[in-house]
């Protein structure tokens, strides 16, 4: 039996619940809010005037963004990094998760083991790419030596130094291209590679037809995120190259920090950030794009 007047106090009381609950959110949401928007709209502010240290002097424009964009090896530098990143992490990552999806033994030895340098900082990446490739003590140019040829020093020789950069940032990449990958393989349906293998399609048959349209979406999403990530990452570049010799490895990253920490032009350094937001924020609406045609 029904109680109409009870039933509607529920519902009010429901609904009165639900609205007042929501109200404990915002002081988290403000804050949150302040936290990420204030300093944006500050550096926007400072990035039009010519700012020495934290003093900020007279409005000249978009100046700052001028003489940031003016050294075109800059971007050049951050964009065959990015390519150069994407090109080994992404079949490597694949392939490793395609491997361990593959695998029937020792499968969660091998995940734990390839997963080890996403879950290491970019400093102790550099440091550990830096000896093991160093040529006065890396084990590397030792065993090089032992066989009669010297190796020169990859970090401060200009046709070497890009190329290791690279090699550090991909090494540092591919576990998380490797982890999205292998979780979007669970969802592969095993009766559908059974009808094909039983149809007489080959493994590259499968692998291109069922298995790549399924997984294709994580893929991109993880390429994405190693983009935003190798965009933003200075401290591997910092640590390792120092952006040198001559400027020949300096990104956009490690340019923003040197105009704002080194050089104490604090114009052209949030110039140079609110560059990078504009970047990051196509970056992210991709990946948002990305998601919404996985659901």
């Amino acid at each position: 039996m029904k109680v109409p007047g009870f039933a509607r106090r529920a519902a009010d009381s429901s609904g009165t619940a639900t609205g007042s609950l929501g109200w404990w959110f915002l002081p988290g949401f403000a804050l949150a809010l302040a936290i990420s928007i204030a300093p944006f709209c500050y550096a926007i502010v400072q990035s039009l005037r010519a700012s020495k240290y934290l003093e900020m002097r007279q409005f000249v424009g978009l100046q700052n963004y001028v003489d940031f964009l003016s050294d075109s090896s800059v971007i050049t530098n951050t964009v065959v990094v990015c390519v150069g990143t994407l090109v080994l992490s992404v079949p490597l990552g694949v392939g490793a998760a395609l491997a361990l999806w593959r695998a029937t033994r020792f499968q969660t030895f091998f995940r734990t083991l390839l997963i080890i340098p996403w879950l290491m900082s970019s400093l102790v990446a550099a440091k550990l790419w830096g000896w093991l490739l160093s040529a006065d003590l890396g084990p590397v140019a030792f065993q090089l030596r032992e066989l009669g040829i010297i190796m020169p020093n990859p970090a401060t020789t200009p046709n070497l130094a890009m190329p290791l950069l690279i090699l550090a940032y991909a090494w540092s990449s591919f576990p998380l291209i490797m982890v999205m990958t292998y979780a979007a393989l669970q969802a592969v349906p095993k009766e559908t590679l059974e009808a094909c293998h039983v149809d007489g399609a080959s493994d590259i048959q499968r692998l291109f037809y069922v298995v790549l349209p399924i997984i294709k979406n994580s893929i991109l999403v993880g390429t994405i995120l190693t983009t935003i990530n190798t965009v933003n990452n200075a401290t591997m570049v910092l640590v390792l190259t120092g952006g040198g010799p001559a400027g020949a490895t300096e990104t956009i990253a490690l340019r923003v920090f040197e105009e704002g920490f080194k050089f104490f032009e604090v114009g052209r350094g949030a110039a140079g950030s609110v560059v990078m937001f504009i970047v990051n924020a196509f970056f992210v609406a991709a990946y948002l794009k990305t998601l919404r045609a996985k659901t």
